[in-house]
């Protein structure tokens, strides 16, 4: 018998639909994973809202201060300069 394959570090891109908060979508997620393993998002989206809401996974959850807007810069997304390293 095969061991289950361990989860990737990094982000996943999702279309979220209305009628789910940020936080069933990370719960979903994080079932698929192994105990322990670190699932998060980028920033909150209310449950009537649609659109694309960043989950963070594994040592990919280093980076979500990244996607996380200040309030007087929501007009402005993040910008990324240089690729993170992971030490």
């Amino acid at each position: 018998m095969q061991a289950a394959p361990e989860p990737a570090d990094g982000l996943i891109l999702l279309n979220k639909p209305e009628g789910l908060t940020s936080h069933d979508c990370v719960a979903a997620v994080r079932r698929l994973c192994p105990r322990k393993f670190k699932v998060g998002h980028g920033g909150t989206l209310d449950p009537f809202c649609t659109g694309l809401l960043i989950l963070l996974l594994g040592k990919g959850t280093r980076l979500a201060s990244l996607f996380q807007m200040h309030p007087e810069n929501r007009r402005h997304p993040p910008c990324v300069e240089q690729p993170c390293q992971y030490s």
